[in-house]
């Protein structure tokens, strides 16, 4: 086996193991919780840390665009997350305090239930998974994976 296909190989490994992770994790919540999560996409999820995040540094919220630019995603396709989030109930939309002309996103309280659920869930996984292994592997882990995201990030880019 050559260096790409042991590449290809590890990759669909890591594919397979986020996975499990998920899987894993949402059956531990109880079998409606887990209905719940299983119906969140992966963007769905994103989407609740990065309005929560926002939040922090602008309390009347964030705006369609700038979550579509974080999300990295057309407005038309921020649209439909948006109005999937709030009709599952962890989204509410609000008039803007600064620009009346637009609308602005905030976590529901059942949304920030969901996020602090998955934050949960992330962690114990995180830690059960990540037992036995050294400091330095897990650094060298987390060093490639951010490494990683930028190169595609940047062939994102470049392609656009």
């Amino acid at each position: 086996m050559d260096n790409n296909d042991k590449l290809d190989q590890s990759f669909l490994k890591l594919f397979k193991l986020l996975d499990m992770l998920r899987d894993c994790g949402a059956k531990h919540l109880g079998k409606k919780k887990l209905e719940f999560l299983v119906t969140l996409s992966y963007r769905q999820e994103r989407s609740l840390f990065i309005v929560d995040n926002a939040a922090k540094e602008h309390p009347d919220g964030i705006c369609q665009k700038d979550l579509a630019r974080e999300l990295k995603t057309t407005m038309p396709a921020t649209s439909v997350l948006v109005e999937s989030m709030i009709k599952k109930n962890l989204f509410v939309r609000t008039r803007s305090e600064r620009d009346r002309r637009s609308y602005c996103l905030h976590l529901t309280p059942f949304g920030q239930q969901t996020l602090e659920l998955i934050k949960t869930n992330i962690h114990n996984l995180t830690s059960c998974v990540t037992e036995g292994i050294s400091h330095s592997d897990l650094e060298c882990f987390c060093n490639s994976v951010d490494h990683i995201s930028d190169r595609l990030e940047v062939f994102i880019r470049k392609r656009t």
